[in-house]
């Protein structure tokens, strides 16, 4: 739905839209706790990781909203380049093969070049890998107990 019309996400509820963060943090972070429970510098990672979800969530919320329509903190931070800005983000909804960040746009430097030359923007083994990533810390923990 989000690429068909890319700025309904800022016409939603402001709570309505965090929700969708809830679903990836219920299934994955839950389980990544417990299989790191013993490791207890993790507890901060994973609150930092829950506050980084929403925020991220918010970034690519806010780089669909015209910038008389933001706070002016995060026009700002658009500006200067802390949060995504809808000129870099307005690439992505053109072509779709590029720009796939939805927080600052700095990870645009690994993404759109292994776009490119690497895996096709409609690869499905982005799954796999994504799955990967996101069970990362377990899997650094088992190696390391």
């Amino acid at each position: 739905i989000h690429h068909v019309q890319s700025a309904a996400i800022t016409k939603v509820n402001i709570i309505e839209y965090l929700q969708q963060v809830h679903l990836p943090g219920v299934l994955i972070i839950p389980l990544q706790v417990f299989l790191t429970r013993e490791w207890v510098s993790m507890r901060p990672f994973w609150f930092f990781t829950i506050l980084y979800l929403h925020v991220m969530f918010l970034a690519h919320r806010w780089a669909h909203m015209l910038p008389g329509e933001n706070y002016k903190t995060v026009s700002w931070a658009q500006k200067h380049g802390l949060l995504l800005s809808m000129k870099h983000h307005v690439q992505h909804h053109k072509t779709y093969d590029c720009n796939y960040s939805i927080f600052m746009g700095w990870g645009d430097l690994v993404y759109n070049p292994l776009t490119k030359h690497l895996l096709h923007h409609e690869s499905l083994l982005y799954l796999p890998l994504y799955a990967l990533y996101c069970h990362l810390p377990s899997i650094i923990y088992m190696f390391c107990k």
